[in-house]
């Protein structure tokens, strides 16, 4: 049964990568390359040992095997003679292409869904990561038993079975759809708790931040620079997958920074879906920050894929922040352009979080921005009224403050929703 090769013992496998590029030209060839460099750190991240790799030019999709039949008999030669495990597709396939591809060759075969799924099985660390890879593991299992239960057998232990193999899944579709039911149920009790931090942060008016960006933009270290925390944090992508949270006091000001996921070109769907309940926190962020690597040349292509994801999400026009990081790397791009229009950001800062560069002006800014949810005031309250004064501490801030014979003179900033402890003043 397939579980018991979910149970199998994890090794190092030797792959060969194939990807692809669609059409002809310098463009086309440049975007081939750029995917085979990610499928190349994909496979890294996945602790795989690559023996191989390539690039097909084709028009179209071949419906049978997806890529050409007779490539795909060539790279099963080079793996006899290579004596790899696997053959890696840039590509999300049927259940039925990877049967096809597996008679034809001999050899495991794995798209890059599967790869991706599987590095995060092994990332996921809390109950609620685990639980929403399981998920989208097991939907994707779903999807492929309509194909072939054929390639499911021809898997093997190794790359892409790690995650559900504890839960002695059987390749029944009713037991899966059983197994589902219950963890998308524990999945909602999860975001019920998460819902309930959610409305405790705003009644206490704490600014919540949503770091977002492509995987390995450094959003994890950027956190522990400003925070002075201890995230986990690699050059390695998606190093951190479960959602954390670390809090920045700066100049009266609760903010709370939170962790994402790192978005990647073509995010398998049932990922995304899975990962709704953490993906909401970036949609009710009041501030979302995002950071792009600014020494990786694919940079562009990259920012287009997280403007995507955000406006997917509906939070695209959010008040946001670009950090262009890793300016140590690139440092003559302290001279060049916004790479995207200016508008689409409310500011944009290159940094470097190695060297400290430009975080000064970060925190700066993320405090105008959590200043503006607060109203400016000149009050004057009598003496006895230290219990408002120690609200407007709590929840706004006190910029001057003088005592006169008729009680307390101040100049003070307070958010909309606390507006109602003046009542008393102007009651009296």
């Amino acid at each position: 049964m397939f579980h018991e090769f979910l149970l199998a013992e994890q090794k190092a496998e030797k792959v060969i990568l194939l990807s692809f590029q669609w059409g002809s030209g310098d463009i086309a060839a440049a975007r081939a390359e750029a995917s085979l460099a990610e499928l190349v750190r994909l496979a890294e991240s996945a602790d795989l040992e690559i023996i191989g790799e390539s690039i097909q030019q084709r028009e179209i999709i071949d419906p049978a095997y997806y890529a050409g039949k007779g490539k795909l008999i060539e790279l099963g030669q080079m793996a006899k003679e290579l004596g790899a495990d696997c053959l890696v597709l840039d590509a999300e396939l049927s259940g039925s292409q990877m049967s096809a591809i597996q008679k034809l060759i001999e050899l495991k075969v794995i798209d890059r869904s599967i790869l991706i799924l599987d590095i995060f099985a092994a990332r996921a660390k809390t109950k609620e990561g685990k639980i929403q890879v399981e998920i989208a593991q097991l939907e994707d299992l779903n999807a492929r038993l309509r194909g072939s239960v054929e390639w499911l057998s021809r898997l093997g232990g190794g790359i892409g079975t790690r995650g559900p193999g504890e839960t002695q899944l059987e390749t029944d579709r009713r037991h899966i759809q059983r197994r589902l039911t219950k963890l998308k149920s524990q999945l909602k009790g999860i975001a019920k708790q998460r819902e309930n931090v959610r409305k405790r942060r705003q009644q206490n008016e704490v600014v919540t931040v949503a770091v977002v960006g492509y995987t390995n933009a450094g959003k994890s270290s950027l956190i522990n620079a400003l925070c002075d925390s201890e995230l986990y944090a690699c050059d390695r992508l998606f190093a951190s997958l479960d959602p954390l949270y670390r809090k920045l006091e700066v100049e009266g000001h609760e903010i709370v920074l939170m962790d994402t996921v790192g978005f990647v070109r073509e995010l398998p769907p049932r990922l995304a879906e899975a990962f709704t309940a953490t993906l909401d926190e970036i949609r009710t962020a009041d501030i979302i920050l995002q950071v792009t690597d600014i020494s990786d040349p694919d940079r562009e292509a990259q920012i287009a894929v997280v403007e995507e994801q955000l406006l997917k999400l509906g939070c695209n026009l959010k008040p946001r922040i670009h950090v262009m990081n890793k300016l140590d790397n690139n440092p003559e791009a302290i001279h060049e352009r916004h790479f995207f229009r200016q508008s689409d950001y409310l500011k944009e800062i290159k940094i470097s979080v190695k060297t400290g560069e430009g975080l000064s002006e970060l925190r700066e800014t993320l405090v105008e921005l959590a200043d503006m949810r607060l109203l400016p005031l000149n009050l004057q309250l009598p003496y006895g009224s230290e219990k408002i004064l120690e609200t407007i501490r709590r929840y706004g801030r006190i910029e001057e403050l003088s005592y006169t014979e008729a009680g307390y003179q101040l100049r003070c900033k307070l958010p909309a929703s606390q507006m109602s402890v003046l009542e008393a003043i102007s009651n009296s």
